[in-house]
């Protein structure tokens, strides 16, 4: 399978497109990499209002959080909390809070949930996936059930985080023009700055490898138990660009067909950088498809439908 090579971009400034004293990432409208946390600058949190969503956030997150507490318990809804904060610190954190909130979605859902809709798919498609695609449940599979939360309270707390996210930004469609709520995507940011300091064998392809050069849509499954969107794709881009890597792609999902499989949010949980406006989503149940959109030397871009 050929490799699409593109072009590294680093923060040396210079004249790019007739502008002078800029980045190249910025000449292309692409945020330079930046170290630390990656949220949005403050001038643009005033391009897209979110000064608006900051405010109904902050007045209506703690109702949720009450109502949480009541139905399932401070304990419980302690150890979601705990799982999360370790997620978003790092989504490959083997953490015991993070391990046991994935085993008690793994629990909730049924084990399989990840790869059903692979597993349901025929030979033709199955064989465009690699090998060690999905996370490996095994380790999880394996831990007492005794130590795991609750089915019940992690079906509910998934029901009432999904609504209570949904309704806030459907509050925030309602108090400005910048944002249609059934209009919009969520963004993901692929980056890989190892890629071409590896060996990369078929069982290792990145995201680029296994879909570029699509010229039809391809059935699409989420590969891990939670994954990370937001809600704006500055934030996607500045993951993307990791330490100026050659491989970057950018992925959007509509959002009216994603909300259903929110687990999680900064609309909900404390456990969010803010500033991300990050989503944490489960597995779509639903049949997906994914096509490249746009690819040039500077990245790719990809609709999942």
């Amino acid at each position: 399978m050929k490799h699409q090579r593109q072009k590294k971009l680093n923060n040396i400034k210079g004249d790019f497109n007739g502008v002078e004293d800029i980045t190249e990432a910025e000449s292309v409208v692409i945020p330079k990499d930046s170290s630390g946390t990656k949220v949005i600058e403050e001038e643009y949190k005033t391009i897209f209002d979110y000064e608006i969503l900051d405010n109904l956030v902050n007045e209506h997150k703690q109702d949720f959080v009450d109502d949480m507490k009541t139905k399932i318990g401070n304990k419980n809804f302690n150890r979601i909390e705990s799982g999360l904060k370790d997620f978003t610190k790092s989504a490959s954190s083997k953490s015991l809070n993070l391990q046991l909130l994935k085993a008690s979605i793994l629990k909730a859902y049924g084990e399989n949930f990840v790869t059903t809709n692979y597993e349901s798919s025929g030979e033709d498609v199955k064989q465009l996936y690699p090998k060690n695609y999905f996370e490996s449940m095994e380790s999880l599979l394996e831990i007492d059930e005794s130590w795991l939360i609750k089915e019940k309270h992690i079906l509910k707390y998934a029901e009432k985080a999904k609504k209570h996210s949904e309704k806030i930004l459907l509050k925030f469609s309602e108090k400005t023009d910048l944002f249609d709520f059934d209009a919009s995507y969520i963004y993901r940011g692929y980056g890989n700055p190892q890629y071409y300091k590896q060996n990369i064998s078929e069982d290792k392809l990145d995201f680029l490898s296994v879909f570029s050069f699509l010229d039809e849509p391809m059935p699409f499954f989420e590969r891990q138990i939670l994954s990370s969107y937001s809600l704006n794709f500055r934030i996607a881009e500045k993951f993307m660009i990791l330490k100026n890597n050659e491989r970057k792609a950018l992925v959007k999902m509509d959002l009216e067909k994603s909300i259903g499989n929110v687990f999680s949010s900064f609309i909900v949980s404390d456990a969010f950088v803010q500033n991300q406006y990050e989503l944490l989503c489960l597995p779509n149940s639903n049949s997906l498809n994914i096509i490249q959109n746009r690819v040039d030397e500077y990245t790719s871009e990809f609709t999942i439908d």
